[in-house]
């Protein structure tokens, strides 16, 4: 009766070390020489990631000679780094490339963020180097045939919201102005006239800015958000805006088509200005005239033009 039970744990043993052999990676079971000429074709990113994949390829990813081959790749060889290739600890290639890679990063973040002002106590090209952004050259095609080149098919899309909702939004195209309408630096866009009541438009709540935290909340009166994109006559942007707006009370003419109070938003940036006006009738506000006004230097710019 014994030799049965010697026979199944004999089998069971075998069973067991079959299962632990089949359930190994595929990869662990090459020989280590060809997992390091595999090894051999990754940069030095790819090499440090696979590092951290499991215990034998960190061993393997670590290989002196792997991280020589990178280093004098990247750097060159010279008289020292040849003494050294053959007599280094292990992991010494390796610590060397991160430590060349992070002082010459460091060597250039230097150069290029500047002096230290006494003024913010930060480098003066701090925003130049972490925002290193330049805004794309776009030269539109100049036309010596129209008179009125750059003064018209503006279109604009604005709209007026706070955290919550929408208080409104509109399109508005074949925008233009004529020449002679040209003042103070200035050309003046009117998206909706005082005098064309067809177009006066009624916002769809009140013009507040509501705040919260986690234990208070309230709102900003007389203040919203405005953004605004202008298009020119090839649809491309010209003119861009997304800015916190208030609203202020303003003194007007007596107006027949209104008698409620008036006021004014205005927004102001060296490209331009956005006039908003709004009367309060009849438990709401209503837009009764919306005008931008660009310089006639961006224009200029952006047309190749004179005015």
């Amino acid at each position: 009766m014994s030799a049965p039970k010697q026979v199944t744990s004999s089998y069971l043993r075998t069973c067991r070390g079959a299962a632990e052999t089949s359930s190994r990676n595929l990869v662990e079971r090459l020989p280590p020489e060809i997992l390091i000429k595999i090894l051999s074709y990754l940069d030095a990113s790819a090499l440090f990631s696979v590092s951290h994949v499991n215990k034998l390829l960190c061993q393997l990813a670590n290989d002196n000679a792997l991280w020589n081959k990178i280093y004098i790749a990247k750097y060159g060889k010279n008289k020292k780094s040849q003494e050294l290739q053959d007599r280094v600890a292990g992991g010494y290639w390796k610590w060397l490339l991160f430590r060349t890679v992070a002082a010459r990063d460091m060597n250039k973040w230097n150069r290029h963020l500047g002096l230290v002002s006494r003024h913010t106590g930060l480098p003066s090209h701090t925003e130049r180097v972490l925002s290193p952004y330049v805004e794309p050259l776009v030269k539109t095609p100049f036309d010596d045939i129209d008179p009125q080149y750059g003064l018209h098919g503006y279109q604009l899309h604005i709209v007026l919201h706070n955290t919550e909702c929408k208080l409104m939004s509109g399109s508005f195209a074949q925008l233009f102005c004529r020449r002679t309408q040209i003042c103070d630096g200035l050309i003046q866009l009117t998206a909706i006239s005082r005098t064309n009541l067809s177009q006066h438009t009624p916002l769809s709540g009140s013009v507040t800015l509501p705040w919260r935290c986690e234990a208070l909340q309230g709102a900003v009166e007389n203040c919203c958000i405005m953004s605004l994109t202008l298009l020119d006559e090839f649809r491309k942007p010209f003119w861009c805006v997304s800015s916190p707006v208030s609203m202020q009370p303003e003194e007007t003419p007596v107006s027949y088509d209104y008698d409620g109070e008036h006021f004014l938003i205005h927004y102001l940036d060296s490209d331009g200005q956005v006039k908003v006006t709004l009367v309060w009738m009849k438990e709401q506000f209503v837009v009764i005239s919306l005008v931008v006004y660009m310089s006639v230097s961006k224009v200029n710019k952006h047309f190749s033009t004179d005015y």
